[in-house]
C-alpha cells in the first residue's frame, strides 16, 4: 500500500511560491493528496490560515516549516513537519533568518543597481509586502522591466535551461561568485536542529540530493549526532535510483523518510503540483512516532 504525501509545498508567503493558501488546499482535494504540508521558507505564516480550512479536508494537515541554515560552507534546508508553530524560540529563529535575508536583499539590490540594473529596494519591497524575497523572487522583480531583460548582462546568461528565468537569473547574479553576491548572517545546521526538537518537530534534511555528492552517508550520519531524524528520501529532484538510495541509508541509520515535491509554481515549472513519488503507508506514522521520541526522548 502507498500514500499520497507532500510535506514540502510552498505558498506566496514564500515570495517565490505563487499559490494562496486556499488554491493550494483546492489543488490539494482535487489531486487527492492523502497527507500534505505547507512548508515555507523561514515563515509560518501560512499555517492560521492552512489548519482553519484542513478542518474541511478530507485528508490529513501536518504543521511544516523550511528553515534556511549553513553548514560546511553550503546552504542546505531543514524541514520540521509536526513542529509547534507557535513555539517562541523558533519563531525568533526565524524572525532573525527573515531579517539577515531583509538585509541581504537591500545589498543585491545595491549591487544590480551599480550594475546598470533599474531596480530600488521600494520596488522590491511593494512587490513583495511583508515577505523577505528569496533570490528568485527579486529576479521576478528585475526582470518584470523590459529594460533589465535587455541587459548585456543579461543576454549572457547561459541559453537552453530548463529552469525559469527567474532561477537563471538567481544562480548567475546572486549565488557565490555572482556579480551581485551579497553574504548574509546564518543559522548553523546544529542550531536549527537543536531548536526544531526543542518546539516538538521532526528534524528532516530537505532533498538531500540536490547536494548530489555532498550528502551522502558520512554527512547524514554526521547530521544524525547533531540530532538530524529525518531526510526527504521521495522529492521531486530525485530519480528512482536516489529515492531508494536515501531510503537505504535511513534504513541504516534509523532515520525516517519523508515525501515533498518543494512545489513553487511558476517559479519553478519543473515541479508540479503534488509531484513526488507515492511513499509507504507507513511513512505519516513513523514520523509521528518519532515526534514521540523527540518529545519525550
Amino acid at each position: 500500500m502507498k500514500v499520497f504525501a507532500d510535506l514540502h509545498i510552498h505558498s506566496h508567503h514564500s515570495s517565490d511560491g505563487e499559490w494562496t493558501v486556499p488554491q493550494i488546499f483546492a489543488e490539494a482535494r482535487q489531486a487527492g493528496l492523502e497527507v500534505f504540508s505547507i512548508s515555507d521558507h523561514d515563515t509560518v505564516a501560512a499555517l492560521e490560515e492552512a489548519f482553519i480550512l484542513a478542518g474541511d479536508f478530507p485528508g490529513e494537515y501536518l504543521a511544516n516549516v523550511e528553515v534556511s541554515v549553513r553548514h560546511q560552507g553550503m546552504g542546505f534546508h531543514l524541514l520540521a513537519p509536526l513542529v509547534d508553530w507557535h513555539d517562541p524560540p523558533l519563531l525568533d529563529l526565524l524572525a532573525r533568518i527573515r531579517l539577515s535575508r531583509v538585509r541581504q536583499n537591500e545589498a543585491r539590490v545595491g549591487l544590480l543597481r551599480d550594475l546598470g540594473f533599474d531596480i530600488r529596494y521600494e520596488e522590491v519591497r511593494e512587490a513583495l509586502g511583508p515577505v523577505a524575497g528569496t533570490g528568485p523572487a527579486i529576479a521576478s522583480v528585475v526582470l518584470s522591466k523590459g529594460s533589465n531583460r535587455n541587459h548585456a548582462l543579461v543576454r549572457q546568461i547561459p541559453s537552453g535551461s530548463k529552469l525559469s528565468p527567474e532561477i537563471d537569473f538567481y544562480k548567475y547574479f546572486f549565488l557565490p561568485g555572482g556579480p551581485a553576491f551579497a553574504a548574509k548572517e546564518t543559522v548553523s545546521l546544529p542550531q536549527a536542529i537543536e531548536t526544531v526538537r526543542a518546539a516538538g518537530g521532526v528534524p528532516v534534511l530537505a532533498h538531500p540530493g540536490q547536494k548530489s555528492g555532498v550528502v551522502d552517508e558520512r554527512w547524514i550520519r554526521s547530521a544524525k549526532e547533531m540530532g538530524l531524524e529525518g531526510v526527504e528520501a521521495y522529492s521531486s529532484y530525485h530519480t528512482g535510483e536516489t529515492c531508494r538510495y536515501y531510503e537505504e541509508i535511513a534504513r541504516r541509520l534509523d532515520l525516517v523518510v519523508t515525501s515533498g515535491s518543494d512545489f513553487h509554481g511558476r517559479v519553478k515549472p519543473q515541479v508540479a503540483f503534488g509531484d513526488v513519488p507515492r511513499s509507504p503507508a507507513e511513512l505519516v506514522d513513523r514520523l509521528k512516532e518519532r515526534r514521540e521520541r523527540v518529545v519525550h526522548g
